[in-house]
């Protein structure tokens, strides 16, 4: 096959997910392969690029961007409560297009956190 095409596994590895999960999406169109006559599915690179991408020059798997999960760890608070910051417009996270999963920038969460203290010192 061509160089601008990976195989599944490779896929799955690039973007951080399983080969289950690249088949699912196959299944309800979110990312469509090229499936070959032994119906080997096939991924064009632009496509996984795309995937990758959130925002203008912001890509998955630069370091500073991670998963609700890992954020939460990063900050020491709960996924939760990074939920009910999202949905009271306090900390907005980068939401994926197409898998509507969420990333933050460690950055941006560390500037929020330290304004947070800010905001909780000057109470007192």
């Amino acid at each position: 096959m061509s160089k601008n095409l990976v195989e599944i596994a490779k896929a799955a590895r690039t973007l951080g997910v399983t080969p289950n999960t690249l088949r699912r999406w196959h299944q309800n169109g979110t990312l469509v392969p090229i499936v070959s006559e032994k119906r080997v599915r096939w991924y064009e690179t632009i496509q996984i690029r795309e995937m990758l991408t959130l925002d203008k020059g912001v890509f998955i798997g630069s370091g500073d961007i991670v998963k609700i999960r890992e954020a939460a760890e990063f900050i020491g608070y709960s996924a939760q409560t990074l939920r009910k910051w999202h949905y009271a417009g306090k900390l907005i996270p980068y939401v994926h297009k197409l898998t509507k999963i969420r990333y933050y920038s460690k950055e941006k969460l560390l500037a929020y956190i330290e304004n947070r203290n800010l905001e909780n010192i000057s109470k007192y």
